[in-house]
């Protein structure tokens, strides 16, 4: 499994209106061949941290061409700064269970 780790800042007040976009989204990022889920994190302040798991590097590589118009589409009117990758790599230990 494979990890990508994002960091972004979103202002609360247009995540609460955009709902239906940020919704879209993660519709579109879950049919991406290889996609295993994602855990975003309220940092505080507006920061958020965004955790999605891959079965491989490639896939993950390879849905970065779809996903990354639509998160600009979708989500780039409701941060203040668009979300950056801050780490990647192989999953070392992971036992979070779908609910």
């Amino acid at each position: 499994m494979f990890a990508m780790v994002r960091e972004g800042t979103s202002d609360p007040e247009k995540m609460a209106r955009g709902r239906g976009q940020a919704e879209e989204f993660q519709r579109i990022r879950a049919q991406q061949p290889g996609y295993r889920g994602s855990v975003t994190v309220d940092a505080g302040n507006g920061r958020v941290l965004i955790v999605t798991l891959w079965e491989t590097q490639e896939q993950a590589q390879a849905a970065r061409a779809t996903l990354e118009p639509e998160a600009e589409r979708l989500l780039g009117p409701l941060w203040t700064a668009p979300a950056q990758v801050i780490a990647s790599g192989p999953v070392l230990y992971n036992d979070v269970s779908q609910t």
